[in-house]
């Protein structure tokens, strides 16, 4: 007999996006997996996977791609999460029992695990019959099924655009990757109906925001309409999510549009396969910022891209670019400030001290904020770029002093703190100023806002060390001279 609580999800669009014979989706599946190369090393710890969701004669081989990165990985679970066509609805549907019926069989539902997505609230529900007709998560499963036939899913379907939602859902797919057993998919096509080279151009910026693991850009340009993407929210929520659970790097596996299986190029949809992964270098000793030597490829490559974050309009894309000489050490979580100085005058330093991004990323990041965001001067405009000089200063981790006599102006910067305020100075301003270590620690408090001496009572001193060097002044690579 049936169980009402544990209802089968019949195949939807069987006959339609896949063949409705199990021994042909069979020689389908096999056929596109055999053609597919795992493009991820096994040392590699998956996170997530990007995939598409169209018939499977336009985008199976892009799909392939990402499902092969799972043979032979000890998953036990996969969170589906894709995005609603059909119906409308307001937050997240989750179906939360039973099973998703194909051809090749049942695929379970982990319950267990649904029952966590259903604990976060804000507008996450258990919602079976959302997923009646939707066909995202539906054309993942034949593949699913023939590379981890023992795996269980958790369906998960997005359904109005909501920043929120997509916040809320991250955080629970983090909570859902405690488990190293389970890996996420996003369930995503790129542009509609578009010319073969409009459709390129538009979903190559999207490739490069996925392959620079930056969630919140893409964001960005999903909700301003400088790209497209129909499964954008549960992609940006997965990438979110992984990196909140340690994923630290994107690997594109594929690209194509349904040209590739119709012949028709003058209307195409896009297809992206991706890998999101943990696999950078462990934050230890050896990529500490001040025993990395850098190599001389690596400070070329963070001086173009401080000129390209400086040069970069505050309202435009986030320049993504691809380097050469992406190291281990740059795709590391970082600590870093950038100064910009035309003709030896400041015009602007920003930078963070929490190593919250890759070290490559904060430092485009600070550069764009100190050229227009630095409130003490006027914003950096695109004639001076060829004029400005750009400083990066590689930081240490912070740590707390417990006397004033283990600040040593030159070698240290300090951050001094009282309550809520906070006075930052990098090491070379000792240098400048020629300050005696008093003097240093005076003009922190004032820059915290506090009273010269603050540190003698009780304000909270941190030093850190630097790696510094300069660009002579030049061209951005973001104008193409």
């Amino acid at each position: 007999m049936p169980d009402p609580m544990r209802p089968i999800r019949e195949p939807s669009v069987a006959g339609a996006f896949y063949p409705e014979s199990r021994d042909e989706l069979i020689d389908l599946v096999d056929g596109l997996l055999e053609q597919a190369e795992c493009k991820l090393e096994p040392d590699r710890e998956l996170k997530a996977l990007v995939c598409p969701h169209a018939a499977l004669q336009y985008s199976g081989r892009v799909a392939a791609e990402a499902f092969s990165c799972l043979k032979e990985r000890q998953v036990s679970t996969v969170v589906l999460v894709g995005p609603d066509h059909y119906i409308g609805f307001e937050g997240v549907a989750v179906y939360p029992a039973g099973a998703f019926r194909t051809p090749l069989g049942d695929v379970w539902v982990d319950e267990e695990l649904a029952s966590l997505f259903l604990e976060a609230g804000a507008g996450v529900r258990a919602a079976p019959e959302a997923h009646a007709r939707e066909h995202a998560i539906e054309v993942q499963l034949p593949f699913l099924q023939r590379v981890l036939p023992r795996a269980h899913i958790v369906p998960v379907l997005m359904g109005f655009r909501s920043r929120s939602n997509v916040e809320v859902l991250a955080n629970v797919l983090s909570r859902a990757l405690d488990n190293p057993q389970v890996v996420l998919v996003a369930s995503t096509d790129l542009s509609h109906y578009h010319p073969r080279d409009v459709a390129s151009r538009l979903d190559s910026r999207i490739a490069e925001l996925v392959r620079a693991f930056a969630p919140t850009s893409l964001w960005e340009e999903l909700r301003s309409g400088k790209v497209e993407a129909c499964g954008g929210d549960p992609l940006v929520s997965v990438m979110l999510g992984a990196g909140i659970a340690g994923a630290e790097a994107s690997r594109v596996l594929r690209y194509g549009d349904s040209g590739d299986g119709s012949g028709n190029h003058q209307s195409v949809v896009g297809y992206l396969s991706a890998a999101l992964y943990r696999g950078m270098p462990p934050q230890d000793a050896k990529f500490h910022a001040y025993a990395h030597e850098l190599e001389p490829e690596e400070v070329e490559t963070l001086l173009q891209m401080a000129t390209a974050g400086a040069g970069t309009a505050p309202d435009a894309p986030f320049p993504v670019l691809e380097f050469r000489h992406r190291t281990d050490f740059l795709r590391a979580p970082g600590r870093a400030f950038v100064t910009l100085r035309n003709g030896g005058e400041l015009r602007g330093c920003v930078g963070y001290v929490d190593a919250a991004r890759p070290l490559w990323e904060t430092v485009v990041r600070a550069a764009r904020a100190a050229a227009h965001f630095d409130d003490r001067f006027p914003p950096v405009e695109p004639e001076e770029i060829p004029e400005i000089t750009v400083e990066i200063s590689i930081l240490t981790e912070p740590r707390p002093v417990r006397k004033p006599e283990e600040v040593t102006p030159g070698r240290h910067g300090v951050i001094v703190t009282e309550g809520r305020r906070r006075g930052l100075l990098l090491p070379q301003a000792a240098i400048e100023f020629g300050w005696t270590r008093e003097e240093f620690l005076d003009a922190a408090c004032r820059k915290a806002g506090l009273p010269a001496g603050a540190w003698r009572s009780g304000a909270r001193i941190e030093v850190f060390e630097a790696q510094i060097f300069q660009g002579e002044p030049g061209p951005s690579p973001l104008n193409g001279s």
